[in-house]
């Protein structure tokens, strides 16, 4: 067959060649502007949405467990009949709903106080006619919101999504998140959103909400009572300024149940904007760790301040008389006094302390040792610990820079008396002990010094006791001191 022979050309078309224009164009389809995939899809009727997907293997992709297990594990939503009604469809649906892992809903609803929607109106500067017509809007969102919770369509929604969980055997975490801007360090950061915030506020000139942390949190527990669902965890995710006694209170009730201790099987995790505390039932441990939300830039454990008021929720709840045996922090920072009342609350049942990259805030610049040194006493003498390793521990002050002053790298202690005298070196030699960065110098150092003193003292004894008339089991003991002084 020679090299002209059309058959040979009917077999070199390619794949693409014999596919009709509409199926070249679909496999170009996710190459247009988001803008316009944007337009697209809002345009896209629910009823289409089969069809819809069939454009390009990636959309078909969508429609996967894998796609559910990395983009919808973890969910948002609000108190609307909008945003209820996604999460029941969400849990109804065979593929997506077992990849559920939490669900969290906003604190935040639309405000009614005049006053505060008269201070907004003002500084937009419109007319009566025009302020009277936000006001009705705000009027007409909370009379819907009212009506919603009235009625009950809320737990009855609420009740069925939970339903749909517990039939479906996932672990989920439950809980709180702020949905509204926090201020941090005179930055204005970004909110969190919930399924629906948007559709919430679309015919809003402006939001100002409301805060109805208590509430939310009652929803939840009673909603959870009516089903006889058990969360794995429950989440407060809330700013500083949210976190109040009556917010501790129904926190409190929630992790108590209607048993009034707290189950074995359940956990906590309390979120404020630089940390996360995690309190373990299964495990007996409480950890705090750093939280690192998107377009962060300032990721340092110095940077990643434990908060008080996400403290004082573990101290003033139930969790105050959990048995931890285990206390782990990680990457962030805490002040000297806090850490110390950590460690004095949970003194009689502490076995385990790991304190991995941390800074302990100081008040004084010129003397941390000072402020450090109750810590390390607290650990050695109050303390029956078993376990404790300290890696990149530094004593911080605002003014120092360079790192601050390092304490501990890479200690590891196993069993009481090893940490006793572990922990009594540090503190009796002083900062020079320290594992600085001159560390290695500072103890060769000192070894030298000793090593000098004793051969002076020794030399000393000598010729001041004469062959004759010295006793030579005095001797010996003083050099066996004096030995293991040096050692």
């Amino acid at each position: 067959m020679s090299a002209a022979d059309p058959t040979l050309n009917k077999i070199a078309l390619t794949s693409s060649d014999k596919l009709p224009p509409y199926r070249n164009d679909a496999r170009k389809f996710l190459t247009l502007p988001n803008e316009l995939l944007t337009i697209i899809s809002d345009a896209i009727e629910p009823g289409d949405l089969p069809n819809f997907r069939l454009t390009c293997r990636t959309l078909n992709d969508v429609s996967s467990k894998h796609f559910g297990e990395k983009r919808l594990a973890h969910r948002r939503f609000i108190f609307t009949e909008y945003s209820m009604t996604g999460l029941m469809d969400m849990t109804a649906h065979s593929v997506f709903g077992p990849c559920i892992k939490s669900v969290l809903f906003g604190t935040h609803c639309p405000t009614n106080n005049l006053d505060t929607l008269m201070k907004a109106i003002d500084s937009l500067k419109v007319t009566d006619i025009e302020a009277m017509v936000i006001l009705r809007k705000y009027h007409t969102c909370w009379d819907t919101r009212s009506r919603f919770y009235a009625d009950r369509r809320l737990s009855r929604m609420l009740v069925l999504a939970l339903s749909n969980l517990r039939v479906l055997g996932n672990q989920v975490a439950l809980g709180v998140f702020n949905d509204v801007p926090d201020g941090v360090r005179g930055l204005y950061t970004r909110p969190l959103s919930g399924y629906g915030s948007e559709h919430q506020s679309r015919t809003l000139p402006f939001v100002k909400l409301m805060m109805s942390n208590v509430s939310t949190l009652n929803i939840i527990f009673a909603s959870c009572n009516v089903v006889g669902f058990s969360p794995h965890r429950i989440v407060l995710d809330l700013s500083e300024s949210g976190i109040d006694m009556e917010t501790s209170h129904a926190f409190d009730s929630f992790m108590l149940g209607n048993s009034g201790h707290i189950p074995p099987t359940i956990d906590a995790c309390i979120k404020d904007r630089q940390t996360k505390t995690y309190v373990s039932s299964s495990q007996s441990s409480l950890s705090l760790r750093p939280r690192i939300l998107p377009g962060d830039i300032w990721t340092e454990p110095e940077n990643r301040t434990v908060s008080n008021v996400s403290l004082n929720v573990v101290f003033r709840t139930a969790l105050a008389a959990a048995h931890f045996r285990r206390f782990r922090m990680d990457s962030c920072s805490i002040q000297a006094e806090m850490l110390l009342s950590v460690l004095r609350r949970f003194r009689r049942t502490l076995q385990v302390v790991e304190l991995i990259n941390i800074a302990i805030w100081v008040g004084d610049k010129y003397d941390a040792p000072r402020c450090v040194l109750p810590v390390l006493s607290t650990l050695r003498d109050d303390l029956q610990l078993q376990e404790l390793a300290m890696d990149n521990v530094r004593a911080y002050h605002e003014d120092y820079y360079l790192g601050g002053t390092s304490i501990a790298n890479r200690r590891s202690w196993h069993g009481q008396q090893q940490i006793h005298q572990g922990l009594s070196v540090f503190m009796d030699s002083g900062e020079d002990s320290w594992d600085g960065g001159d560390s290695d110098e500072h103890f060769k150092k000192n070894l030298s010094y000793i090593e000098a003193d004793c051969q002076l003292q020794y030399a000393d004894y000598v010729d001041m006791h004469k062959p004759e008339d010295t006793d030579y089991i005095d001797f010996l003991q003083w050099k066996g001191g004096r030995e293991a002084a040096l050692e």
